[in-house]
């Protein structure tokens, strides 16, 4: 699969050269001489009976062994990347904690408006922000010694590392963001501006272009292998538009009702059925589904689908939960299979009666919703919940506007 990938990424790179897409420090059979830095080359695949090499002319990582280095004591440390809220900020797995990051340097246009439409080049580059990272093999997270660790926004501040490539200065070189924010010396200041001036100069994206016409999204929704080359990640769903037709493959974990969530190694995502009943939306089941992306009160929903666009591959599968701690639900975990432990009860509303109903939980300061859907079957009594009882329970992350959710699929899912 991984050689699969990497021809798959020449001939991305190859086209997108043509058409004049690759990012100022890129280039396809460069000359060296082009590049002031030293030069890392990252060979790809055979095109036109020669080799595709990438240049990359930013900074790079010191030649030292990151592994098990701690952020907050080295200033370096290996994470995995989770979910890319928008171009200059997305939340990493760090040390078991999953924070929300905002990058160093450099501001990408917004998604959320007043107007409730996002600004020129907003969701471009963050489809060009979670590509990067969706494709790359180690993520390195960089504190600055002249910045401080989080901002007023409790956001940590750090500088994104991808495969060794700076994601902060790919934005700026790419046209996608402005250099801003440099409150002190920064370690990288001086790459930034010059990958600013650079975008400025040809004009790129913010710089000139009037039309957005790039969305890496869709190349990092098609890497996948060759007997399922339409099958893209849940992850690169998630970051795409309402009404997007998407085709995924994962394994049911929770089912609500008729409706269920699916999984796969990237994240989760809920499949509403409409109250019609499928067969393959068993928990364990892998499965293959089409299907439009849809929007229910803030909560991001697979639908229009139906026998004929699901395919069953495997029964039976184990997919263990997730230990989160509850102060971590939020966006970048919806969709996904969790456990709470040792979390105490502390209110059972019951007062919606037929329309489910949902029992708050707290821990160590935090607060948390657990969400008894009316369409469960058997229905679970509320007297099993009861106020000042400690409880463990498994289930998948809703959301109802601003709030999250964990979802049960039954009586069985709390452990007392």
């Amino acid at each position: 699969m991984r050689k699969i990938i990497l021809i798959l990424s020449a001939m991305l790179l190859i086209s997108l050269s043509g058409c004049g897409l690759l990012p100022n420090g890129f280039s396809l059979d460069a000359s060296p001489e082009e590049s002031s830095q030293p030069e890392e080359i990252y060979e790809t695949s055979e095109q036109n009976e020669s080799t595709a090499q990438i240049y990359y002319d930013g900074p790079t990582l010191p030649a030292i062994d990151f592994t098990g280095m701690d952020l907050f004591e080295d200033g370096y440390e290996i994470v995995a990347f989770d979910y890319a809220h928008d171009g200059d900020t997305a939340y990493f797995l760090v040390g078991g904690s999953t924070l929300k990051t905002r990058f160093l340097g450099v501001d990408t246009t917004e998604i959320k408006t007043d107007s409730g439409v996002p600004e020129d080049w907003a969701e471009q580059a963050r489809d060009y922000t979670a590509y990067i990272l969706e494709t790359a093999d180690e993520i390195i997270l960089e504190l600055d010694e002249n910045s401080s660790t989080f901002d007023d926004y409790d956001r940590l501040l750090a500088w994104i590392w991808a495969d060794g490539r700076l994601l902060n200065y790919m934005l700026a070189a790419e046209g996608f963001a402005e250099v801003k924010y440099l409150y002190d010396d920064y370690k990288y200041n001086d790459y930034l501006l010059d990958a600013e001036y650079a975008a400025q100069k040809s004009s790129l994206r913010l710089w000139g272009d009037d039309e957005p016409y790039f969305n890496p999204q869709e190349a990092a929704y098609t890497y996948q292998d060759e007997e399922n080359d339409h099958i893209g990640s849940i992850a690169a769903a998630r970051n795409m538009s309402l009404g997007t037709e998407v085709s995924l493959q994962g394994i049911i974990t929770c089912t609500i009702g008729k409706s269920a969530f699916l999984q796969d190694e990237t994240g989760g995502i809920y499949l509403y059925s409409n109250n019609k009943g499928y067969y393959a939306l068993e928990a364990g089941n892998e499965i293959t589904i089409e299907g439009k992306l849809s929007d229910y009160n803030d909560f991001l929903e697979v639908t229009d689908f139906d026998d004929s666009s699901i395919k069953i591959l495997s029964e039976n599968n184990t997919v263990s939960p997730q230990t989160i701690a509850l102060k971590d639900i939020g966006e970048s975990m919806e969709g996904k299979y969790v456990q709470l432990n040792d979390v105490t009860i502390t209110y059972v509303d019951s007062v919606s009666g037929e329309n489910g109903y949902s029992v708050f939980v707290s821990k160590d300061g935090a607060v948390g919703e657990i969400r008894v859907d009316k369409y469960l079957s058997p229905y679970p009594d509320s007297s099993i919940f009861v106020p000042g009882d400690i409880i463990s329970v498994v289930g998948c992350i809703g959301q109802h506007y601003d709030a999250y959710q964990l979802m049960i699929s039954g009586e069985d899912a709390i452990i007392h």
